[in-house]
């Protein structure tokens, strides 16, 4: 037995972890702890907890130690669960898992069977690795014995109890066709399933089936399947051949997770972020990821940088793609700030990445819609058009008026491009649609509040920084707290202002100021004001938090000073924890609350009316409980609802329904962008070729088959031969750019009808091998050639290609350099050693053959 597995079984080596970003703890053997406790099956497991949240029954099938079960226990309080393990001894284990989570066992139904297409008895390999079990060897480790085991069928198991809401999660190693066939019956019927199946190329063939077979079938049953890669975090709609093709070829000795979800229900939403920051409209962005995920919407965000964003959609259950750009992808990301020439530069670079990159990731993850987060940025958008893909806008900022942008293009004209180029578009307030779309000529525009979502608990720390000062001498001090990033249409100087004056009448209070310096000149002007005053210590800075709740609610009043805020999402959050609030009456805030019926509002850049409105909340402390308790309830109602991800959901769905007559096809931005003398993102387009000759013949153009014009990116290609013979046959994907590329598969028939096997086909490339079936080549004119055993008449290629960065040929140039140089100095060292080897004899026969004449001379002159 291998070393590894020795305690796969072994009850005394069970060890305690607690997987990355689970609120439980599981006991596991040795081989599993670091699987765990480095976050196991990241994106699945997030996807997973989302859709749990929303269902009624949980089946799992080859539970194992009950990572997945202990994950729906936790994500579901009301979740009622039938695990389904055939190997006693880790259904021993996950039951002890329930009892150390304190599980309601009510709650929970445990099977000792394997599934199948029937009910009865079964062959079952218990395999030394102790996840390896299965009705079928496992060539990965060895079989410890085969036994007999009860078989029970879905259908039976999901009519014990009446559940319309049904989640199955499947691990059977090669067994997933007979499972299905015991759940026809549910599947056929209307009832909300959803089905996180495990797939292992390998164990499918093994089983005598494939993963197109089981893909197929639940196709049939009025299902939509995606590929979770969790290694990327990235997720893949199965309906294309080229992405089945992939992921096998990814995954030939391992398994990856498939979720499958009615296709009455199923939609693919591709999310623009316009920064990889936790801002307001990030954490909104996080809310609105999270509440589509907890409706089977299957997410993907385009953030243009890592970032705390990242980690925190991924949580949602959103899968994440970053494009591997480099400082100017982040620079170019938006197209309203600073200097224009230095934006134009920006911009261009970032069109050959979204280009060369971003589209054809775009085409292999085949979103239905794309939804951008922000006027600042056009690119999804534009992406959109680029794709043919339906766009939504979400206008969360008024552009000038808070953030004071320059738009290059112009204000009024990328308005419009984008209000063309979308076929809905929503506003975070009344007052963004007035000032931004007022006119609204084709009635798509349309008011969404924010869902704001608070994680309970929030944890209470203690007062912040609540010893005296110098200049207060008071043992009790308030805490006011401004939160946002710290420029100056936030006004946080308004705040610092009033906080002196109240100091100055000898109000003991700190002024906390939150959040990350987004305007370095305007935090030196209010450090300068504070400097002035005297009151060098009256004001805390705290740089950007990534939890902020904590800290808020340890506040005595939360006040928001912007100018004009779209939305103003501190204060709400405050409302929600329980703080006072104070607001400039401007924008959103003035939209929302009510002036004395939610807090105390006023006017922008009156900081003693500030002070009065502070001072007024924190002397009548009756008066302030009931506006907090009245702006609580109102949060609640209107803010923390289910109608922001509906009004949302439904407006996607609609736009989606529309695809062939989306608004994308005008080409709004791209036209703009094009009138202003920039480079629009398109697809990059090449047609492929195949030669074909035979065994000794050489390859001509005369003997060439061409293929329909393709995008780069994911690829299935055919070529049927027109004449006999042909035993080799040279593929050409391009020729006239540098690509990498992954050859899933490669079908070629025979003469005779019969596919030929592996073994039988040759394949040479003039490449540098990245993979067992992956090149880059780093020529304009990449190659494959196959020889074959067989004359071929049909050949059918699946793959995907990207185009080469600059960056990385660049990288491979210097290599060459470096290699050239360093071959150069190994041949002067050879050269050199060479000529003394070679002249070092001769010259010690010329010295000899003087030596003897010398000697000569010499008889002679004696003679």
């Amino acid at each position: 037995m291998n070393e590894e597995l020795k305690d796969d079984y072994n009850p005394d080596a069970l060890t305690a972890v607690r997987p990355a970003g689970d609120g439980f703890d599981m006991l596991v053997t040795p081989r599993f702890v670091d699987a765990y406790a480095n976050g196991y099956e990241t994106l699945s497991t997030r996807i997973t907890r989302k859709h749990l949240s929303q269902k009624d029954l949980f089946i799992d099938v080859g539970a194992h130690y009950g990572y997945y079960s202990l994950l729906a226990a936790a994500a579901n309080p009301t979740l009622r669960s039938i695990v389904i393990e055939p190997v006693s001894e880790n259904l021993q284990v996950l039951q002890r898992n329930l009892e150390l989570n304190h599980v309601d066992r009510n709650r929970f139904t445990c099977i000792n069977a394997a599934v199948s297409s029937k009910p009865g008895r079964i062959s079952f390999c218990k395999s030394e690795a102790s996840d390896n079990g299965s009705v079928y060897p496992h060539p990965s480790s060895g079989m410890i014995d085969r036994i007999e085991v009860a078989a029970v069928c879905l259908d039976d198991v999901a009519a014990q109890t009446y559940a319309n809401r049904i989640f199955v999660k499947t691990a059977t190693n090669g067994h997933e066709l007979e499972v299905f066939k015991g759940f026809s019956r549910t599947l056929a019927s209307d009832r909300d399933v959803t089905i996180l199946l495990e797939m292992n190329p390998k164990m499918a063939k093994i089983a005598g089936t494939s993963v197109m077979e089981v893909l197929d079938y639940l196709r049939a049953r009025s299902l939509t399947l995606f590929a979770i890669d969790d290694h990327e975090g990235l997720l893949y709609p199965l309906e294309k051949p080229a992405n089945v093709a992939l992921m096998e070829a990814r995954h030939e000795s391992t398994s990856y997770n498939v979720i499958a979800v009615r296709s009455s229900q199923a939609l693919s939403v591709m999310l623009f972020s316009h920064s990889s920051h936790l801002a307001g409209a990030e954490r909104t962005l996080v809310d609105l990821a999270g509440g589509l995920a907890s409706r089977r919407i299957l997410c993907t965000a385009v953030l243009p940088a890592p970032g705390p964003l990242r980690e925190r959609l991924t949580n949602a259950g959103c899968a994440v793609l970053v494009p591997s750009g480099n400082r100017s992808m982040q620079d170019g990301w938006w197209w309203a700030k600073r200097g224009l020439e230095a934006i134009r530069c920006e911009m261009a670079a970032v069109q050959s990445s979204v280009s060369e990159e971003l589209i054809p990731m775009v085409e292999k993850i085949s979103p239905d819609v794309i939804l951008s987060q922000t006027i600042a940025s056009p690119w999804g958008a534009l992406v959109a058009e680029a794709t043919g893909i339906p766009h939504v806008l979400s206008a969360r900022e008024y552009g000038e008026l808070d953030h004071g942008m320059s738009f290059f293009l112009g204000f009024q004209e990328s308005l419009q491009a984008l209000y063309q180029g979308s076929d809905a578009v929503f506003c975070v307030s009344g007052d963004v649609k007035r000032v931004l779309f007022e006119e609204d000529p084709e009635d798509k525009a349309e008011v969404v509040y924010s869902n704001i979502g608070i994680p309970t608990p929030v944890a209470r720390p203690a007062r912040p920084d609540n010893t005296p000062t110098s200049s207060t001498n008071e043992r009790r001090i308030p805490s006011i707290g401004i939160f946002g990033t710290v420029i100056e249409s936030k006004g946080q100087i308004d705040l610092v202002r009033a906080c002196i004056e109240l100091a100055r009448s000898g109000m003991p209070l700190r002024c906390h100021i939150v959040g990350m310096i987004g305007d370095e000149g305007y935090a030196e002007a209010i450090r300068s004001e504070i400097e002035q005053s005297g009151f060098a210590d009256l004001v805390v800075w705290t740089e950007f938090v990534e939890d902020p709740y904590p800290l808020m609610q340890s506040m005595d009043e939360v006040v928001s000073c912007s100018r004009r805020e779209a939305l103003g999402r501190t204060l709400l959050e405050a409302a929600l924890l329980g703080r006072p609030i104070v607001y400039a009456r401007s924008g959103g805030g003035a939209e929302i609350f009510v002036h004395g019926e939610h807090g105390m509002a006023y006017e922008p850049g009156d900081s003693h009316a500030l002070a009065v409105a502070i001072r007024t909340v924190l002397q009548n402390p009756e008066d302030t409980r009931a506006r907090t308790k009245r702006a609580r309830e109102y949060v609640r109602n209107r803010f923390a609802s289910d109608a922001f991800v509906e009004t949302i959901l439904d407006g996607l769905r609609k736009a989606a329904r529309q695809a062939g007559r989306s608004c994308v096809r005008r080409r709004a931005v791209g036209g703009l962008f094009l009138k202003e003398g920039l480079p629009v993102p398109q697809k990059i387009w090449t047609r492929p070729k195949l030669y074909h000759a035979a065994e000794t013949g050489e390859f001509t153009e005369s003997h060439t088959i061409y293929a329909d014009e393709m995008p780069i990116g994911p690829f299935v290609v055919a070529f049927d031969i027109p004449v006999s013979g042909c035993a080799r046959l040279r593929f050409d994907y391009t020729e006239r750019l540098p690509i990498s590329m992954t050859l899933a598969s490669a079908r070629i028939w025979a003469e005779n009808g019969g596919l030929l096997a592996p073994e039988e086909i040759l394949l040479e490339t003039n490449g540098i091998a990245t993979g067992k079936r992956s090149w880059n080549f780093f020529t304009t004119d990449p190659q494959l050639v196959l020889r074959l055993k067989r004359p071929a008449a049909r050949i059918q290629l699946l793959g995907e290609t990207r185009l080469l960065s600059a960056a990385s040929l660049l990288d491979v140039t210097r290599r060459l350099n470096d290699f050239t140089r360093q071959q150069q100095v190994r041949i002067n060292a050879l050269e050199t050693s060479l000529s003394w080897r070679l002249t070092h004899p001769l010259r010690r026969m010329v010295s000899s053959l003087r030596a003897i004449s010398v000697g000569r001379r010499r008889e002679r002159d004696d003679r």
